[in-house]
Order: structure tokens, then sequence, then C-alpha cells
């Protein structure tokens, strides 16, 4: 290497972010399990050794006393809903909500809103456009991801993981947050109750 090289790679890395040329990255910001049976230290080796063997799971960090495992992501990889349940069941215990953060873009598919999680292909299920819906918070969390869709919104939205038919997953969005375009950190956060 040359002496410049080193100077010239310095540059590239401070100034590409300002650019915005650096790769984006799968966009699930926080994910968590719950998982019930954990009663010592030796369930809580247990659990995270099944996790971290998760190609996508680069760490786990698991309270015994609320039962949470919180999953550090390899960056740019998103593990399945199914991949988190089946490591859980693996390790001899049974896997309850699976919570995320996500970031991307609510669109509309075949009469269904769905998220585009951002610097990935997965998607997930956010609810059928037009099925009624059950009460004033909920009903005002839906008319907010449509105008989101109009707008072609970047959003960080919260809640828990479901499996449906069809192979889809579903997010059970509890809060939704805005974001200005390409920051995750400039947002406004509106939650929902259930």
């Amino acid at each position: 290497m040359t002496e410049r090289q080193p100077r010239f790679l310095l540059l590239a890395a401070v100034v590409a972010p300002l650019l915005g040329v650096m790769p984006v990255a799968a966009e699930v910001s926080q994910m968590s399990v719950k998982v019930d049976g954990l009663a010592c230290p030796f369930c809580v080796y247990g659990i995270e050794k099944k996790l971290r063997r998760v190609d996508s799971i680069r760490d786990v960090d698991v309270d015994l006393e609320s039962g949470v495992a919180r999953i550090a992501l390899v960056e740019g990889k998103v593990p399945t809903l199914a991949e988190v349940r089946s490591a859980v069941k693996k390790a001899g215990f049974t896997p309850r909500e699976v919570s995320v953060t996500v970031i991307g873009t609510p669109v509309i598919e075949k009469g269904s809103v769905m998220l585009n999680v951002r610097g990935s292909e997965r998607t997930y299920f956010l609810f059928r456009q037009g099925k009624p819906s059950e009460g004033v918070p909920v009903r005002a969390l839906r008319e907010r991801l449509l105008a989101q869709v109009e707008q072609h919104a970047l959003i960080a939205a919260s809640g828990v993981l479901r499996e449906r038919a069809g192979g889809l997953t579903g997010l059970s969005v509890n809060t939704v947050e805005e974001l200005a375009a390409g920051d995750a950190s400039s947002a406004r956060q509106t939650p929902v109750g259930d």
C-alpha cells in the first residue's frame, strides 16, 4: 500500500456516508422474544446457544427475570419468525411474542397493506385494506398508515410478529414513527393502543 492509499480510504470512509452511498442494511433495528419456562442460568445459556446458531443472529442477551431474549442481528440479515421460534423450541422452551422494530415503507399489494423492510426483500403483512377495524386507536393507526402509503413515507413500526396463512408473516403494529428520508434519528413517535 502506498502512503496515499490510507489517506484516500480514510477520506472515502468519511465522505461516503455524507453522500448517501453506503449500502443500507436490512432494517430490523430491534428484535426480542418472550420465552416461557426459564428458571436458571443454565436455561439462559441454552437459549443463547440455540439462538446464536441462527445465521442472521449475532448475539443474544437474555433477562432471566423477565424471560425476554434481546437479539442482535448480523448486519444486513433478518431471521424469519420460524427460525427464531424453532431455535427456542430446540432449546426446550416455549416461544411467545417475537417483538420487532422495523424500518421500511408501507405499500398496498393485492388489497393488503404491507411493510417493505428497507434494505431487504422481506415484507410484513400489516392489514387488509377496507376490512373494518375494531377500536378507535386501531382505526386511527390504519388511516395513518394508509396516508403514509400515499406519501411513500419511510417509517419505523414496532409490534409483534405473527404467522399468517400463505407463508406471510404479519406485524401487529403498536407504535409508528415517521422518519425523514434516510434518517432513523429524526422520528416522531405515535403510540397506538389495542
